[in-house]
């Protein structure tokens, strides 16, 4: 099965890319200054898989990719946007998306422009569809590409950007997809913004314009690809590429990508094609619209149970503070009357004094309230809970990363991260003064602990260290 997506620069004569070559864990990069076909060329990638029945995932940060289905049938979902989608989305929903996509194989393009959405939501969003997709995949191995356009939002090299919590599940995408069948187009016109260790598990690259020393160093560093090659690149108009790998068997090819048959909105933004209604997909968004909106009800009844209780024990502190004061009252006039004859000078009467028997039972009302009150909480699934799992291969996956970087660390890197949990901060110092060891062991198990992520340092010294998304 090829597709039909470069044509040699000079000869014109087409170029087969077997689908095998992106799909299985053969990762892929797309790389080029802004507006010279990054995205084109995704498009063109993903026309050529629809023609031959290959569903696809579109991680879509500027709503750019909606055109395709002037001429495919493509299920189009916005996070927290319904403008030019079939259905809006939020993180509650973020499962039945990911199952949706499996059960129906259509492609999906998730569109990431919504105004209305923070930056935070938008990461718990992905992290969760793509933890959904990768565990569902792991029985199911169907065949997919997931498409991430302007990777360095997601999946940055350190210090560029602050990773969100979607880093560690498109982590997990890029180095174990060929597991589940999945492969993977990176997108970016910065690579040296983009996590080094994750575009060395790309198998492909297409590189266009690209001006930049350091990114052509990087990429040379990456791929081997000589550098004065590489500098060619400054010279390539728009839609031209340097092609090499998989997809060329390791050759270097010079080619030019082929006309799209669908709108591209990355050229002219300003002139935005109609979204084109599917009733294909009629069945399908009834069916799925249902399911969205029971679970957003079931979501709200959460909330609403949540703020109730929340407010029911604020107003039993309230009580209980106030009936601790005017018991303290009845026992200073207590211990003041036995200081005098009690017949001659009889204890002074409280007003509103209650009872240990009362006092007691609003204590005990307070704490069952408040015990309820947080299990409610921890019910609403904004985070996924599950500590680790292993998988049928015998991989340790989290949904807290931090936790499988851990699994292998000895007992002294064991104890700091338990007093990090407990106390919040700490230095170097200040556990060798505790727990016995020599503060450039100390140092030492930190700075692995920072390497692997796990740990972050504050600039002022001495350094401040504390836990990364614990």
């Amino acid at each position: 099965m090829s597709l039909e997506v470069f044509a040699e620069l000079l000869s014109e004569k087409v170029i087969p890319i077997e689908a095998s070559a992106l799909l299985g864990g053969n990762n892929t990069v797309i790389m080029a200054d802004p507006r010279k076909g990054k995205s084109y060329t995704a498009a063109k990638i993903c026309e050529e898989l629809r023609r031959n029945n290959i569903p696809f995932i579109i991680i879509d940060p500027e709503g750019e990719y909606y055109s395709l289905r002037e001429k495919f049938i493509v299920f189009v979902v916005g996070v927290g946007k319904e403008e030019n989608c079939d259905v809006s989305v939020g993180s509650e929903h973020a499962e039945a998306l990911a199952r949706q996509f499996l059960e129906s194989r259509i492609p999906l393009i998730i569109d990431l422009s919504g105004t209305d959405v923070d930056e935070e939501e938008t990461h718990g969003f992905l992290a969760q569809f793509m933890d959904h997709l990768i565990r569902q995949e792991a029985t199911l191995r169907i065949s997919c590409l997931v498409v991430i356009d302007e990777a360095d939002e997601y999946i940055p090299e350190r210090g560029h950007k602050t990773r969100g919590e979607d880093y560690a599940q498109f982590s997990k995408l890029v180095k174990k997809g060929g597991k589940r069948g999945i492969g993977t187009i990176i997108i970016s016109h910065r690579p040296t913004w983009v996590a080094k260790d994750l575009l060395a598990k790309c198998q492909n690259w297409i590189l266009m314009n690209q001006r930049y020393k350091d990114d052509l160093e990087r990429i040379e560093d990456l791929t081997r690809i000589p550098l004065a090659t590489l500098m060619g690149l400054k010279e390539r108009k728009v839609g031209e590429a340097l092609l090499y790998g998989a997809i060329t068997k390791d050759k270097t090819i010079v080619a030019k990508c082929l006309e799209r048959t669908t709108t591209h909105i990355g050229t002219t933004p300003e002139v935005k094609p109609d979204f084109v209604a599917r009733p294909e997909l009629l069945e399908v968004l009834q069916s799925f619209r249902k399911e969205l909106a029971e679970l957003t009800k079931r979501k709200e009844r959460e909330r609403s149970e949540v703020e109730r209780l929340n407010g029911r024990v604020k107003e039993l502190a309230g009580i209980i503070d106030k009936k601790e004061e005017e018991n303290k009252l009845l026992r200073t006039a207590r211990e003041a009357a036995k200081m005098v004859d009690d017949r001659q000078n009889p204890p002074p009467v409280i007003v509103g004094a209650v009872s240990q028997q009362e006092y007691d039972r609003l204590n005990r009302d307070f704490e069952e309230l408040s015990r309820k009150f947080e299990e409610l909480k921890n019910q609403i699934p904004t985070k996924v809970t599950t500590p680790f799992w292993i998988d049928e291969y015998g991989t340790i996956h989290s949904d807290l990363p931090w936790l499988v970087r851990l699994i292998d660390l000895n007992r002294t890197t064991a104890v700091i991260v338990k007093h990090l949990m407990e106390n919040g901060k700490a230095s170097a110092e200040d556990l060798a003064l505790k727990y016995g060891f020599h503060v450039t062991t100390m140092r030492e198990r930190l700075n692995l602990l920072v390497k692997k992520g796990v740990v972050c340092y504050t600039e002022t010294r001495p350094h401040r260290y504390y836990l990364r998304g614990a």
